[in-house]
């Protein structure tokens, strides 16, 4: 037998206007208003409740991929959900406490250092 970690390292970049502090309507994410609404209802917000298939092709259950998985999101990313889908925010947020804690930062803990990971509270340690 063997096991798997399987990690989700979720981040997109800043895409506020730096005079505005708002993120402007981008039409190459059409439908969506901008690439962080788009991604979030097209992959974020699914991954909170997966429907799991039966052989039938009815739904059999529905999963919340974030409870069974090492993940992280980027700062830039994370003020994003926190302010524009509190009930997004809320999910990863619940689901956090019951998967593997992730550092702050880019670092990938399963892959750090023995000296990283001996010290994660001077990288700025995060719930997700």
């Amino acid at each position: 037998m063997f096991n798997i970690a399987v990690h989700g390292h979720f981040y997109q970049p800043p895409r506020e206007d730096p005079w505005s502090n708002a993120v402007l309507k981008d039409p190459t994410a059409s439908p969506a208003h901008d690439w962080n609404q788009r991604i979030a209802s097209e992959c974020y917000r699914p991954n909170c409740a997966a429907k799991v298939l039966g052989p039938d092709g009815r739904i059999a259950s529905v999963v919340n991929n974030y409870s069974h998985l090492s993940f992280n999101f980027g700062p830039t990313l994370h003020r994003w959900i926190e302010k524009e889908d509190p009930v997004l925010d809320l999910a990863l947020r619940e689901s956090g406490r019951k998967a593997i804690a992730q550092c702050y930062s880019h670092m990938i803990m399963p892959l750090a250092s023995a000296e990283d990971k001996k010290n994660p509270d001077d990288m700025g340690h995060q719930g997700f």
